[in-house]
Parts: C-alpha cells; sequence; structure tokens
C-alpha cells in the first residue's frame, strides 16, 4: 500500500513538476515579448519624435534659405563689391544647408523602413502572444484536472493511512504483551498463581496482620520518645562540647598535617624522578607489543568497552542515589550534620556498593573453593618421630608401640639404606585466602596507576597527596556558618537583587572602552582604523592621570573624565577603575565594558568582538587560587570576617564585565573598605596590591558562576620577570600576532616553591574558542608595524 503510495505520488509530482516548468517557460516568454514590444514601441515614439524635430530643422532651414535669397537679392541690387562677397559666402552656406537637408531626408526615409519593420515584428509577437495564451489557458485547465485527481488520491491515501496505523497499534499491543510474557521472571500460569496467592496474603494481612503493626508501631512510638527524652541532654552535651573540641583539635591538626604533606611532597618528587627513567625504558621495550595486541584485541575490545560503557553508567547513577540518601539521612540528625560533607559521603556510598559485592565474591569464593584433603593415617605415617610419652623415672613400663617401631627400625640383611629412614610426613594443604590476594593485588595496581597519574579531585585526595589536591582543611567537615554582620547582610541582599533583575532591553547596545593611561595614547591610529564603520555600537572613555592627551583619532576627542592622580599598586587604581565604570554607567546603552591600557592593541575585527562579549551573559575577570607569597601569603587577617582567607583570589586587573557587575562594583562600599585599609604596599610585611586581588576575590565570594575566571587581555609572563614582556617594532610579525590568537587555555602559575601550573580551556558558551581579544605591552614605536599588518592579523 505504501509503495504504491509513494508511485503515485511520484509521478504526479513528476507531471506536476513539468506542468509548472512549461508554464514558467512560457510566462518568461510572454513577460520577454511583452517587454520587448514596450521597447519596440518607445523606439518608434522615440523615432517619431526625432522625424518631428526634423522636419521643424528643415522649415527653419528653408525659412533661413528664403531670407538668405531676399538679403542676395538686395545685395545684387546695390551692386557692391562687398555684397558680391557676401553673396559668395550666402551661396555656400546655402549649399552646406541643402546637403544638411538632402541627409536629413535619407535619415527620415531610414527611421520610416525600421518603423515598418518594428510594427511587422510586433504584429507577429501580438500572434504569438494569443497563442500562448490559449496554451496557458489550456494547461492550467489540466492542472485543475491534476490537483482534483491529486486531492483524490490524498484521501484515499489518508484512509488507507489510518487503516495502517490502527493495524500497527494492534501490532504493537499485541507485541508488547508477548514481550511482556516472554520478559517476565515466572511463566503466566505461574503469574495467574502467584496473583491469587498476593490477593489472599492481603486479605489476611488487612484482617490480622495490619492490627497487630499497628499496635507494634505504637509501642515503636513510645519506645522512641522514651529514648529521645533519655538522649537529648547527652546530645545537648555532644553538640556544647564535643563538637567545639572536634573543631579544636582539628585546627591543632591541620598545621603538622600541612607540614607532613610539604616534607613528604619532595620525596615524592624525587622518587618520580628516579623512577621515571625506569618507567620509560619499560614502556619503549613494551610499546610495540601493546600495539600489536590493541590490533589483534580491536575487534573484541569493542564489545568490552560498550559493556563497561553501560556499566559505568548505571553504577554511577547508583551511586548517586546513595550519595543523595546518604547526605540526606546525615542532614536529618543534628549531631551527623558537620559529618556530611561531599568526600565522606562518596566514601560512604562507595563503601555501601563494595562492601556487598566483597562479600559476594567471598560467599562465592567459600563455596566454589576446593576442600583441603584430611590427614590419612596408615603404616606410613609419622609415628615412628613421635616421642614416647614420660613416665616417672620408678616405672619400668614400656609400650608395645615403642618396642615395634624400635624393632622395625632395627638394621637386617639385605637391607638398603633408604628402607632404614622414616617414611616422609605428609602435612596438610594449606588454606590459600584467595580473596585477600585478589583485593590485595586490585589495591596495589590502583595504588600504582594513582602514583603514576596522581588525582586532582578532592574525594581522592583522602588517600593520595598530589598536586592537583587541595589542603587538608577543606575536606575535613565543615566549621559551624558564622554570623554575618549587618552591613554584609545589606550589601549581599543588594548585590543578590541586582544580579537577579532581568536585563533591561536596549535597542542599540553598546560596548564601552574605558581607557586607563597617565597621558596620550600612541595607538589612536589604530584604534581608529578598529572602531571605523561601527559608530553606534561603542563609547570612549579616557583617565588621563597625569598630563591632558592630545588626540589624534575623531573618537577620542572630548571623551576624557575627571581623573585624579593614579599610583601603581595602591587603591587609587581601583578608584580610577569605578571612576570610569560610574562615567560609563550614565550612558544606559552601554551594556558591556572593557577596561584597556595605553599600551593595549585589538587582536580581532570589531564584529568578532562585540559578538563575543555580547552574546555570552559571564564577566571576563581573571581569578584564581595563588597559595604562594604573591597571592595567599598577602592576605591580611584585618579583613575578618567579611574576607577570608580560603577566598583570597589573585587576577590581572585588565577585566571586561557585564552591566550588573559594574553595577555592583560601583555600589560595593563594604569590600572596597576592606581592601582599601589592609591591602596596600607594606602592610605587616607583605606587598598587597589591591588592583589584582578585589575584583577576583569580590567576585569569587559573591558570583563564582558569574564570571569566567581569566582575562581577554593577552600578557606574556613568560620571562619570569616582575613585569611582563614588552614588545618592540622586531618582534611584530604577522607570525606573533596569530600565535596569541590561537592560544585557547588559559595558564596561571603559582608562587610558591611547587611552581604549579594551572591550566583551564577558555569555553565560550560551552564551546572551546580563542581567549584572548586584546594584547598588552607594545611599545609606541610598532604604531606603523601594527597599522600596516590589520587588514590582515584582523581576518585571523
Amino acid at each position: 500500500m505504501r509503495i504504491s503510495r509513494f508511485r503515485l505520488q511520484n509521478q504526479l509530482s513528476a507531471l506536476d513538476s513539468n506542468l509548472k516548468i512549461e508554464l514558467d517557460q512560457l510566462k518568461s516568454k510572454i513577460s520577454f515579448l511583452e517587454s520587448s514590444i514596450d521597447e519596440r514601441t518607445y523606439d518608434l515614439k522615440s523615432k517619431d519624435e526625432r522625424m518631428k524635430q526634423l522636419e521643424k530643422v528643415i522649415e527653419e532651414k528653408s525659412t533661413s534659405i528664403g531670407s538668405l535669397h531676399s538679403e542676395i537679392q538686395s545685395l545684387q541690387q546695390k551692386g557692391s563689391l562687398d555684397t558680391k562677397e557676401q553673396v559668395g559666402k550666402v551661396h555656400a552656406r546655402a549649399v552646406e544647408l541643402e546637403k544638411q537637408i538632402d541627409n536629413l531626408k535619407k535619415e527620415i526615409e531610414t527611421q520610416n523602413k525600421k518603423k515598418d519593420a518594428l510594427e511587422a515584428r510586433s504584429n507577429v509577437a501580438e500572434k504569438k502572444i494569443l497563442e500562448l495564451n490559449s496554451k496557458l489557458e489550456n494547461l492550467q485547465r489540466i492542472n485543475d484536472e491534476q490537483t482534483v485527481r491529486i486531492r483524490k488520491t490524498e484521501r484515499s491515501l489518508q484512509v488507507a493511512e489510518e487503516k495502517i496505523v490502527k493495524a500497527k497499534l494492534e501490532a504493537t499491543s499485541i507485541s508488547k504483551e508477548l514481550k511482556e510474557v516472554r520478559k517476565a521472571w515466572l511463566p503466566p500460569w505461574l503469574a495467574v498463581h502467584l496473583v491469587h496467592c498476593q490477593s489472599f496474603i492481603v486479605t489476611h494481612w488487612k484482617e490480622h496482620g495490619r492490627p497487630a503493626m499497628d499496635v507494634t508501631v505504637q509501642k515503636a512510638l513510645e519506645k522512641k520518645a522514651h529514648v529521645e527524652k533519655w538522649a537529648e541532654p547527652h546530645i545537648e552535651a555532644f553538640r556544647t562540647k564535643w563538637i567545639p573540641n572536634y573543631q579544636g583539635a582539628l585546627n591543632s591538626i591541620e598545621p603538622h598535617v600541612v607540614k607532613v604533606q610539604k616534607m613528604v611532597d619532595p620525596y615524592f618528587q624525587e622518587a618520580k624522578k628516579i623512577t621515571k627513567p625506569y618507567i620509560d625504558q619499560v614502556a619503549t621495550a613494551t610499546k610495540p607489543h601493546v600495539d600489536k595486541a590493541r590490533v589483534t584485541l580491536k575487534p573484541y575490545t569493542k564489545k568490552v568497552l560498550r559493556a563497561y560503557k553501560k556499566v559505568k553508567k548505571t553504577a554511577s547513577t547508583y551511586h548517586h542515589k546513595v550519595q543523595g540518601t546518604i547526605h540526606k539521612s546525615l542532614k536529618n540528625h543534628e549531631f551527623a550534620k558537620p559529618l556530611a560533607t561531599k568526600e565522606l559521603v562518596w566514601f560512604m556510598a562507595s563503601a555501601v556498593m563494595a562492601l556487598p559485592m566483597l562479600f559476594l565474591f567471598k560467599l562465592t569464593s567459600v563455596i566454589f573453593r576446593k576442600k583441603p584433603k584430611k590427614r590419612t593415617h596408615n603404616s606410613h605415617t609419622s609415628h615412628t618421630r613421635r616421642r614416647p610419652k614420660r613416665r616417672s623415672p620408678g616405672s619400668l613400663y614400656f609400650p608395645v608401640n615403642q618396642i615395634q617401631m624400635k624393632t622395625a627400625q632395627a638394621w637386617r640383611p639385605g637391607m638398603k639404606d633408604m628402607q632404614i629412614l622414616p617414611a616422609p610426613r605428609q602435612r596438610a594443604h594449606l588454606k590459600k585466602p584467595t580473596w585477600i590476594i585478589v583485593l590485595i593485588s586490585l589495591v596495589s595496581v590502583f595504588l600504582i596507576c594513582a602514583y603514576v597519574y596522581p588525582p586532582k579531585n578532592s574525594s581522592a585526595c583522602y588517600v593520595f597527596s598530589s598536586n592537583g589536591c587541595k589542603a587538608f582543611s577543606n575536606w575535613l567537615p565543615p566549621a559551624p556558618l558564622r554570623e554575618f554582620t549587618d552591613e554584609e547582610i545589606a550589601s549581599r541582599v543588594v548585590i543578590r537583587d541586582i544580579l537577579n533583575a532581568p536585563p533591561i532591553p536596549s535597542k542599540s547596545p553598546k560596548i564601552a572602552f574605558l581607557f586607563l593611561s597617565p597621558g596620550s595614547l600612541p595607538f589612536e591610529k589604530l584604534w581608529d582604523k578598529f572602531f571605523q564603520g561601527h559608530e553606534g555600537k561603542f563609547s570612549v572613555y579616557v583617565h588621563a592621570s597625569k598630563e591632558k592627551p592630545v588626540h589624534l583619532s575623531r573618537y577620542f576627542i572630548n571623551r576624557e573624565i575627571h581623573s585624579e592622580k593614579v599610583v601603581w599598586g595602591k587603591i587609587s587604581m581601583v578608584d580610577a577603575e569605578r571612576r570610569l565604570l560610574a562615567n560609563a554607567l550614565q550612558d544606559p546603552e552601554n551594556r558591556h565594558f572593557i577596561l584597556l591600557s595605553d599600551s593595549c592593541i585589538p587582536l580581532h575585527s570589531f564584529d568578532f568582538m562585540y559578538d563575543y562579549l555580547m552574546y555570552t551573559n559571564v564577566s571576563f575577570i581573571d581569578s584564581f587560587e595563588d597559595p604562594g607569597p604573591h597571592g595567599s601569603g598577602r592576605y591580611s587577617e584585618h579583613m575578618l570576617p567579611e574576607v577570608e582567607k580560603k577566598d583570597f583570589r589573585k587576577g590581572a586587573q585588565w577585566f571586561t564585565m557585564k552591566r550588573q557587575h559594574a553595577v555592583i562594583i560601583t555600589a560595593d562600599s563594604l569590600y572596597y573598605s576592606k581592601f582599601r585599609d589592609y591591602c596596600k604596599p607594606g602592610m605587616d610585611g607583605r606587598n598587597c596590591y589591591s588592583d589584582e586581588h578585589y575584583l577576583p576575590t569580590f567576585f569569587h565570594m559573591l558570583d563564582p558562576a558569574g564570571i569566567a575566571n581569566w582575562s581577554v587581555t593577552h600578557v606574556d609572563w613568560s620571562e619570569g620577570k616582575w613585569h611582563p614582556k614588552s614588545y618592540t617594532a622586531q618582534d611584530i610579525t604577522y607570525d606573533l600576532i596569530r600565535n596569541i590568537t590561537s592560544i585557547d587555555e588559559s595558564v596561571h602559575v603559582t608562587s610558591d616553591a611547587r611552581k604549579e601550573i594551572q591550566i583551564t580551556p577558555c569555553l565560550w558558551n560551552g564551546e572551546r574558542r580563542p581567549c584572548y581579544l586584546f594584547a598588552r605591552k607594545f611599545l609606541p614605536e610598532t604604531l606603523d608595524n601594527l597599522i600596516h599588518l590589520f587588514p590582515n592579523y584582523t581576518t585571523i
């Protein structure tokens, strides 16, 4: 049925398409002919007008000739020599005019001929149009008939489809019933008996079991109330005494554990260095064999991998469910709340899932293990080697067995030497603890893998010490939450409402470019090229802290704001940033804000940059944890309780942020005052720079999900100096810009002894994208080379 339907549809569609093609061709011919007729008529009209103009010219020439003849006659009558010359000139002029008249007559004749030909062609075209109109009417009539046929066939097909759907539904219901019967654990006849048994049990349960259970539940509830009343003072004592002692013990243990980790870590690193060449040798030696084994086992490993993925998926789902139930049960009890950490819950769920498997393994090993053979007592046993029972010295009793043994061991003639020796003693079979051996081997393999590839998740840090692990205090049960101050509560409420408020729609959203510079901007010509043609999509604000800048681009003229003196490393840098944001926020069309320095250049086109920033819902603020002296080592305890050490972060000051974040930065006074008063150079013997710590710490505490944790402004710290690398004119090449724009990973290096490298991919709306839109530390001498390369590198 369906095949015939498809054939019908194909035939009808083919006919319809052919008719449509013919109709289109005829319509195009008609339109072409009509246009040609219009053109010809227009040409005829223009030629008629031309002929009229020529006739007018002839009339004018003839009148001029008559006037000339009259002038000649008048001049002849005078009879002067001058008149004779004039008559000769007039005669020449008349001859020329006659020639022009002849030429005009010839042109009129040719135009008349062309007119006749065009009229004939127009008549032929009219005849063709009539024929085509008749053909078009016939085709329309055929098309109408075919549409009627198509509708009839569609109706019949719909009826057939309804019948097929009904048949399919019946077939699926029957197949489902058959599948249920096949998949059932019990055969149908046994299932029926089971249903009868269940109904019988339910009736008896309602009559006898339920009342008895209610009585027992009532008694259990009474007992529970008594137990709760008895345990209440003990729980209160546990809460008031034991938990604070526990927290104090943890606080006292933590520094020792950290010291132990620091002491042990160099030995681990040294052991890794020593064992690495041997491991590499083993790897190189086994690599060809492993490759061969891979090739041979490839067809078999696919099935194994599929099965492994299924098992892993189901195990992870069950593991998450068990975690949820354990976490919920721990949270329900007050004395167990401090223990409800992610790591402990993870281990408890793992134990709950692993212990039944170990129990089953042990049970199967016990059931299917070979039983040891019992010792058999025969004539060749080791009775000869038994010591005789001790007797009192006065006793003359000799056992019979002992006498027989002595006589049996006596030497006789013809007896060989080996026959004198006693028979070997048969020992009992030792019990092999198979499950213990398997468990130890699995644990050892796991430890070796963890040693070679150190784990980085917090759960594994219970067992292993690796660079990716967090501090000991992070996986201990958390301390009770502190109470927020009134200022903190007010600040958090305001920030929460600003972040949760829906963004105000804008007709023409713009990006605000905030330039923080001591004076003139050396790259204004380059920025002029960057901004050109995108008016209405951006706005410019300049903060010049030392001298009034001289502008070379029209986009920067009269864009300076009120500026104050800025000292590097002090809070005045943050003040300048907040001042720029406050001025830019006055324009409601500014939706995104970019902080740039006088040495910054663009790396991409304006359109690329605009889409990159406007079509994502995060701010690009650099923020990472640095446990070294240039990170957490700059923290001051005077910032407590609002800013804790575990929340202290570091990052570059060059940000791009959305409007909500700009509003809360300009409105903040609580956290700003902490960094203003207690994060400054030389504070408590530390050099704390508020422009590197204020914004990263603020957003990590209040909106960590709203920032990307990297900056879109590239700076090269590869030289390892106090300041980043500066680019000269010789460094500017197409390859340099291409290398910078191709970076898709953000790299941070800690300042502690380990120099840990933290690498995170740059994800834009979940997709891996280039990290950087701008770059810093370009010297003014690079301007000409950058302008020369600008059309090329902005298309990378």
